[in-house]
Order: structure tokens, then sequence, then C-alpha cells
């Protein structure tokens, strides 16, 4: 079976949206959903395509209300995203996409403690995920789910893939980030690992990122003294007052649709 391309259906209808929710940008995020829904509705994409592009719709929407916040969405929409993302596909493709996907959907609500994600039920779903789709994305939720867990086996996975075969967006910080959650968890963490992912963070969510997911940790280690906190804020401060050019500028060689950056 030919590979898909991912030119097809990802580049023109998703990653508008994907640009749109990097610069938390309302209007352009509803307008870019409705265009690639609009699409789907007409029926005009091979089935293969369409369910690729439903699943992964399907999960930028979700994405999409974490920015937007509309009234209900929580109790509306969320038992509609589960569900979706929960319905196999006939396809190869579109079913490898979307266990990831549901994969990171899960660990997203349980981060949100809207629906718990324990460590049997994560076994469960994580052993269903095809090695096709062990990419960096999926395990950066991973890692992300294993922290907040204290379960340092996939933290460790996590680092080991990173070292032999993540590739991308923000490798390089993201992955030292991995490898701190990793050491905090341990408990061998240092104050110059936390500074060395501050003084290197490119975008504005490196720094929430930070402040999010290890600073609470941190401090309870010891490892947080008032310059490190003076100098997490001075960068805060940096970023905010140059937050769309430096994204734009950040994002650009990622994406594969230009003309979606300039919009």
């Amino acid at each position: 079976m030919a590979v898909l391309d991912i030119s097809s259906w990802y580049v023109t209808w998703c990653e508008p949206v994907v640009v749109a929710l990097y610069q938390r940008n309302t209007p352009e995020i509803r307008a870019s959903l409705q265009h690639a829904y609009d699409a789907l509705a007409r029926g005009d994409l091979p089935p293969e395509e369409a369910d690729c592009l439903n699943f992964q719709l399907t999960y930028l929407d979700f994405q999409a209300q974490l920015v937007l916040r509309d009234q209900g969405w929580d109790h509306t929409r969320l038992i509609g995203y589960i569900a979706r993302l929960s319905e196999p596909s006939e396809f190869p493709s579109a079913e490898r996409l979307r266990r990831r996907l549901y994969l990171q959907l899960r660990v997203n609500l349980d981060r949100m403690d809207m629906v718990e994600l324990n460590a049997l039920d994560f076994e469960e779903i994580f052993l269903n995920l095809p090695e096709e789709e062990y990419t960096t994305e999926a395990w950066l939720y991973i890692s992300g789910w294993a922290f907040r867990k204290k379960q340092a086996e996939y933290l460790a996975k996590a680092y080991e893939f990173a070292l032999l075969q993540a590739q991308g967006f923000e490798v390089e910080w993201t992955w030292q980030r991995v490898h701190l959650m990793w050491k905090l968890t341990r408990g061998d963490a240092k104050r110059d690992d936390i500074e060395w992912l501050i003084d290197r963070a490119e975008i504005e969510q490196h720094l929430m990122s930070i402040r999010k997911s290890i600073w609470k940790r941190a401090q309870q280690l010891g490892l947080i003294d008032e310059s490190l906190e003076l100098k997490l804020k001075e960068r805060e401060l940096e970023f905010r007052e140059h937050a769309l050019h430096r994204l734009n500028q950040h994002l650009a060689p990622h994406l594969v649709n230009r003309q979606a950056q300039a919009n």
C-alpha cells in the first residue's frame, strides 16, 4: 500500500489551524477550522484522506477550545472528542493516527483534571500505539504524563527516544526539558539544569512550560533561588515584548505551507 502523502490533507487543511493556535489568533483559529470542516463535509476527499483529516481535525478542535474556551465546550463537546477518537478506521494509516491522537487527548484531559488517565489505562493505550506513531510529539505527551505521575520508566524511554530518533521542531530544548524531568523524578537534578532551560528558551511557550510543569517540583527540591526566579521573570518580559515576531521566525523553518505563515 502506498504511503499517504501528508501534503494531500495535512498541509492544506490542518497546518493553518496549527499556525493560528501558536499565534493564539482566535478569529483565524475559527476561520481555518471551519474551512477544513467545510472541505470534509463536501465529500471531495478520498476515503483514507477523509478519515485522517477527520481524526486530526477532532484533535485540533479540542486544542482550539483550550484557547477559545467557548461557553460550555467541556460539557457539550468533550464526549464527542473522545467518541470520535475512539472509533477505529478501516484504513491502516488513519487508524495509526487515531491511536496516537487518542493517547495525546487522554494525556491532555488528565493534565487538565478532566478525565483521569491512571497507569493501568495508560499502559493499555500505549501498548496499542504502533511503532510508526512513536513520534516526537507523542513522546512529548508521554513524558509529560510520566512526570506528573512520577513514572520514571516512561521518562527514561522518552529520553532514549530523544537521543536516538527525535527530530524536527524544538528538538534540543525540548529534550533537555525531558532529561530534566527525568532527573527531577530521580531526585538528582541541579540548579544549573533549570538555568540552562531558561537561558535557551526560544519562544514564550517554553517559559510557560517551565512555569507549569517544572517549577513546583524544583521548588520542592530546593532548587529555586531568588536569582533564578528573577531570571525567569526577565525572560518572560523579554518574550512578551516581541512575542508574535519571535514565534513566526521560530515556526517558519518547520512549516511546509509557507503561505499559511503570511496570513
